[in-house]
Parts: C-alpha cells; sequence; structure tokens
C-alpha cells in the first residue's frame, strides 16, 4: 500500500512540475503548419518552426534567432540559396559557399529590416520627470 501511495505521490508531483515549467500542452511530431510562404513559377519555399523546405526538399540546418519565421523567399542561385525574415524584423540568407571559407552550409545575418534590433532608450533625470508632472 505504501509503494502505491509513493507512486501516486511521485506522479503528483511531476504533473506540478511540468506545469509549473511551462509544458501546458502536448504536440505530436507530425509535419507542423506552415507559417511563411512563397509560391513562383519555377519554385516555392515555405517555413514550418525554424525549418526551411525549398520545392519539397528540408535545408539542413535551422534558421537562427527566436522570432518566428514570417517571409521566405527562394533565390535560386548556386551560392545564395534562400532569404528570410523573421517577426523581429531580422533578415538571414541561407548560404553554400564563401569567397574566403568555401563550402560553408549556413545563415548568414543581414541586418534589420526595421535598421535596428536594439530599442531606443531615453535618459531623464527625477528632477525632469517631476517638471513634466507639474
Amino acid at each position: 500500500m505504501a509503494k502505491k501511495f509513493f507512486y501516486v505521490c511521485a506522479g503528483i508531483l511531476l504533473l506540478a512540475l511540468s506545469y509549473h515549467f511551462g509544458a501546458t500542452n502536448a504536440i505530436g511530431q507530425g509535419f507542423g503548419l506552415i507559417e511563411a510562404g512563397e509560391v513562383d513559377h519555377s519554385t516555392s519555399s515555405c517555413a514550418v518552426g525554424h525549418s526551411i523546405y525549398l520545392g519539397g526538399t528540408q535545408l539542413p540546418v535551422p534558421v537562427p534567432g527566436s522570432g518566428k519565421v514570417i517571409a521566405t523567399k527562394a533565390l535560386g542561385g548556386s551560392q545564395e540559396i534562400c532569404r528570410v525574415m523573421l517577426e523581429n524584423g531580422d533578415l538571414y540568407t541561407y548560404i553554400t559557399y564563401d569567397l574566403h571559407i568555401g563550402d560553408v552550409r549556413t545563415w548568414r545575418y543581414d541586418g534589420n529590416a526595421l535598421g535596428s534590433s536594439a530599442t531606443v532608450e531615453r535618459k531623464s533625470t527625477w528632477g525632469s520627470v517631476k517638471v513634466g508632472q507639474r
């Protein structure tokens, strides 16, 4: 009887810990929903999470960054294959060859579409805050 009680308590503890750490829903390992895509007359590209598919073939390296992919563009070149944009404006290009390094097959950061991803800080003193509230 004590053994069953222990297993029940351990199960409840694990459920409480999983809820505490954010495991509120479970999803299968099936094919996900397409979040961004592009269809051209000769090729197509789409994003499922951070995986990019070009013409049905998955690129071997996932897109870096923490935001969702909101736009894809198949470039069709031999060195630059695909370009993506994340929801924070970051732009990445998947490259297969670099003149200085050679064969790379990685994502190159191309900047931010908004100019910068940093938040502009406005400095103020306590005196200027008090004057503004009068």
